[in-house]
């Protein structure tokens, strides 16, 4: 077997990068333990980073600081904390951690996790004051909108009534704040500032007002359906299909799906559609105005692709995806596609779109070195998805107006991680998703680090705040052997009128142990298959 030297300076850069973030976010957990036990007057054995034999020792009035082998864990060994020991019993009574007043106890176990949170939020604040976050991007515009004309696909929205705007949803408060008065917006469009007024309107559909925009992208694949209708029922439409065009009109989204699909029902004209299925496209289907209504073509939605704002410049693409087969490299500047312009990964994904509706080819016009190349693309019978997977191109970024704006946007940021966080566990215990797909273990977060470290340090700095506040969340979970299980275990305490015999919680939390352990295994056994299979 033949291992490169890339292989190996790879590997070693993950391997590297890993030790380094689980140290730093273990001496940031457990250092929270020390400084409050410290503060409380606990008498503290050990401080250690790691498991396993110590290779680094210094004694330090009581406390002995080690750095040991295998830097997955790290611990505070605190005089009085589990059962009485023959070393405990050298320390006077009223410095032992059994001792001390319920809340104290408290305050220095939910220190670790809080101190993960606090770095994590930090963290997120000089990220955002040093490289921004990305522009609210206009993904798609609804055909039949009041915006139309007004906004484009691919804007960038940056203020709205004088509001700096960094999140789609300050978009809809003031949407909802405005009703049916204009709204006076700065956008940026090829690289300049326009000054246009958006008109809101009611949405009777949604029960609320609109300004007809998505913020991501409505494809023409088919995620949902109207079961009863009679196109479903005739098998004509199923899910997952791709509309590509509807009389003989190339529609790229879901909205000029049902847009031309409506226009073709209020003519009283026969709806006629070109539909790739799998990698096969059939011939033409028809449906006939008399066995539908407006109603059911409305209910048709289509899978939806997150939008991030973009620079037409490719930063990253995959060695084994489509485009690099094609021919397309990092650091190639993308000019047009079958003469259209391609600032962003939505006028990219719109192109390809209509091609596959039309000659099933796209020629893609780019810069590289200074020299312009032509790449002909063949886009039939193949999902856009796997079309534009492996391909990323450089952020659009912009700074917030001030410290207190990256404040903000940093705990926002934040509550949004923390909710989606929530949102995974409900998952899991609900089980729609498997621990294993929704949760990595060691080697999926080393393999993730080593490709953020590679992508740039920017990657890499969001991704450490990121695992800081998810250690942080996560350990306050009341599950055996965590932190928060030791605090419910005090407030058992505090309504029962006396503690827990030490051994009786000692024996909880060693089985909790095992079950974790137990389940990081398994979650590593997975993402070792995920791993030999390309993913993450």
């Amino acid at each position: 077997m033949n291992i490169s030297l890339d292989s190996i300076l790879s590997f070693l850069t993950t391997l590297l990068t890993f030790g380094f973030t689980i140290s730093l976010l273990v001496f940031i957990h457990e250092g929270g333990h020390f400084l409050v036990a410290k503060w409380s007057r606990v008498w503290v054995h050990e401080f250690a980073i790691g498991f396993g034999p110590a290779i680094w020792r210094k004694k330090k009035g009581e406390t002995q600081y080690t750095f040991r082998l295998l830097p997955l864990g790290g611990f505070v060994r605190m005089a009085g904390e589990d059962a009485q020991t023959e070393e405990d019993d050298q320390v006077p009574q009223e410095r032992l951690f059994n001792t001390k007043p319920p809340l104290s106890r408290i305050a220095i176990i939910v220190a670790g996790p809080v101190a993960n949170i606090i770095f994590a939020v930090i963290l997120m604040i000089i990220y955002i004051s040093s490289f921004g976050v990305p522009f609210v991007e206009v993904g798609e515009v609804n055909p039949g909108s009041h915006i139309v004309g007004v906004l484009q696909s691919g804007d960038k929205i940056k203020q709205l009534n004088g509001e700096d705007i960094y999140f789609s949803d300050q978009i809809q408060t003031i949407v909802q704040k405005a009703k049916e008065n204009p709204i006076s917006a700065v956008i940026e469009r090829d690289g300049k500032d326009l000054n246009v007024t958006i008109q809101p309107y009611y949405d009777k559909s949604v029960s609320r007002y609109v300004i007809g925009i998505f913020f991501n992208f409505p494809t023409n694949k088919i995620a949902v359906l109207p079961q009863d209708a009679s196109f479903v029922k005739q098998g004509i439409l199923k899910e997952n299909d791709v509309i590509l065009a509807v009389n003989g009109t190339p529609t790229p989204s879901s909205p000029e799906v049902t847009a031309a699909m409506d226009d073709a029902l209020a003519q009283g004209i026969p709806i006629k559609l070109k539909i790739q299925r799998g990698q096969e496209v059939l011939p033409e289907a028809q449906i006939d105005p008399a066995s539908t209504s407006k109603e059911e073509i409305d209910k048709i939605q289509g899978l939806s692709l997150g939008i991030t704002s973009t620079l037409p410049v490719v930063e990253r693409v995959a060695k084994d995806s489509f485009m690099y087969q094609q021919g397309l490299r990092a650091g190639d500047v993308l000019v047009s596609a079958d003469g259209n312009p391609v600032g962003t990964i939505t006028s990219l994904l719109r192109v390809v779109l209509t091609a596959q509706a039309t000659s099933g080819s796209m020629t893609l016009i780019l810069n590289r070195s200074g020299q312009s190349q032509s790449l002909t693309l063949d886009v039939s019978g193949k999902d856009f998805v796997d079309i534009l997977l492996g391909i990323q191109l450089k952020s659009a970024q912009r700074k917030p107006a001030g410290i207190f704006a990256s404040i903000f946007i940093g705990f926002k940021r934040i509550l949004d991680t923390i909710n989606l966080l929530y949102q995974g566990i409900l998952n899991v215990i609900r089980g729609q998703v498997s621990a294993g797909e929704a949760f990595r273990g060691p080697v999926g977060i080393a393999n993730i680090l080593g490709v953020s470290i590679m992508q740039g340090f920017d990657r890499f700095f969001q991704l450490v705040a990121l695992l800081s506040l998810v250690l942080g969340i996560f350990n306050l979970v009341p599950f055996p052997a965590l932190d928060g299980s030791r605090i419910l275990f005090i407030f058992v305490e505090l309504v029962r009128g006396r503690p827990i015999p030490p051994e009786k919680e000692g024996w909880v939390h060693y089985i909790g142990f095992i079950f974790l352990m137990g389940l990081i295994l398994i979650i590593t056994w997975q993402d070792i298959q995920r791993l030999f299979r390309g993913g993450l």
